[in-house]
C-alpha cells in the first residue's frame, strides 16, 4: 500500500529510490544477490539499503556513456564509466576488484583500473623441494593498462574467429578468456582453448541418411517444420548451420593453427554440443546429432570435450 512509503532499512518491497527513506536507495535484485546490512531477504525482492560507494549496484542496463559510477552497472564498455573507470566483464557472479557484495549474475560493474604489475620473473626449478620462503623476489617492470585488462585478454574478436549468432539466441557478449598473460607469458603455466554452448544451431533442414551420409533434402523428416517438442523419438535431424559451419571454417582451425605453433596446448570443450530440450526428453539426443558433432570435432587437434547437461539429458 502507498501509505507504507517510503520504506525504512531493510524494508520492502520497492520499485524505485523514491521509495526509500532518506538517502536510502531500492536495492534492485534477481535472484538471491546479497545487500549491505540485510539478511534474510526474499529471492528476487528489492529493499531499501543503505549502500556503501562500493558495494555492487544495479542501476539499469543500456543508460549510455558515463552513465555508472563506481561500482555500478551493467556498463557495455569502458566509455560507460564515468572519469577513468573501467567496465569489469563478468561470468555469473565473478567478483569485481575493489567492490563489495555479489551484484547481478553476469552483470558488469565499473570499478577502478588495476595497478602497475611487476611480474617476477621465472625461477629455475631446483633438484629438490625446499622449504626456505625468498625475503625478495627479483621483478621486472610489468605492462601497464590504460584501458580495461580485457584489452589485453585473448578473447575471439579478430576477423573470422567470431561466429554471429541467429536472432533467436538473442545478444551475447564475447567469450573474454583470462586471466591476461604478461608479455613475456612469466605468469602462463599453461594455456589452452576453452569454449562452450555451441554449435547450437536452431531449426536446420540437415538430416542423415540410413548409410550415415547427408542429405540435402530430409526423406523421412522436415528438420525445419518442427520445434524441438515436436519431433519424432526417432529423428534424424542433425541442425548444421550458421553455428557448425563458423565452428567448421574458422574457430577450429584457426585452434589449430594456434597449438600447431606453440601457442595453446589443447582444446577443451566445456559442454552442451546441442541446444537443450528443457525440462523432460531432449529431441536432439540422437545419433544422428552425436555422429555429426563427432566429425566436426575429429578436425580438432588434442581436443577434450566435456558432456553437458544438454548432452545427456
Amino acid at each position: 500500500p502507498s501509505d507504507l512509503y517510503p520504506l525504512s532499512l531493510c524494508q520492502g518491497e520497492c520499485d524505485d529510490d523514491e521509495q526509500c527513506q532518506d538517502s536510502l536507495v531500492c536495492y534492485q535484485r534477481e535472484e538471491s544477490e546479497t545487500m549491505p546490512g540485510c539478511s534474510g531477504a526474499l529471492d528476487g525482492k528489492n529493499y531499501c539499503v543503505d549502500r556503501p560507494p562500493n558495494y555492487l549496484l544495479y542501476i539499469g542496463a543500456g543508460l549510455g556513456a558515463d552513465a555508472y559510477g563506481l561500482c555500478e552497472g551493467d556498463c557495455d564498455n569502458d566509455g560507460d564509466c564515468q572519469d577513468s573507470l573501467i567496465c569489469s566483464l563478468r561470468l555469473d557472479f565473478d567478483t569485481v576488484s575493489g567492490c563489495e557484495g555479489s551484484g547481478r549474475r553476469s552483470v558488469n560493474y565499473c570499478r577502478y583500473p588495476d595497478p602497475t604489475h611487476s611480474p617476477s620473473t621465472s625461477l629455475a626449478p631446483s633438484g629438490s623441494p625446499s622449504s626456505e620462503v625468498p625475503s625478495e623476489i627479483p621483478t621486472s617492470p610489468g605492462p601497464t593498462f590504460s584501458s580495461k585488462p580485457t584489452a589485453e585478454y585473448y578473447q575471439y574478436t579478430n576477423v573470422g574467429t567470431q561466429c554471429e549468432r541467429d536472432a533467436w539466441e538473442g545478444s551475447i557478449p564475447d567469450n573474454y578468456q583470462g586471466p591476461a598473460p604478461f608479455p613475456d607469458k612469466s605468469n602462463v603455466a599453461l594455456q589452452f582453448f576453452a569454449f562452450g554452448d555451441t554449435p547450437y544451431d536452431n531449426k536446420y533442414n540437415t538430416c542423415l541418411a540410413e548409410d550415415g551420409s547427408k542429405e540435402d533434402d530430409c526423406a523421412q523428416y522436415d528438420c525445419t517444420t518442427f520445434t524441438m517438442d515436436d519431433l519424432p523419438a526417432d529423428n534424424t535431424c542433425t541442425y548444421e548451420g550458421r553455428q557448425y559451419e563458423c565452428l567448421q571454417d574458422s574457430i577450429l582451425p584457426y585452434m589449430n593453427s594456434r597449438i600447431k605453433v606453440g601457442d595453446a596446448a589443447f582444446i577443451l570443450h566445456a559442454g552442451d554440443i546441442l541446444k537443450g530440450g528443457n525440462l523432460g526428453e531432449n529431441k536432439r539426443c540422437q545419433n544422428s546429432s552425436f555422429t555429426s558433432r563427432r566429425d566436426l570435432f575429429n578436425s580438432s587437434t588434442n581436443f577434450l570435450i566435456v558432456p553437458g547437461d544438454n548432452d545427456w539429458n
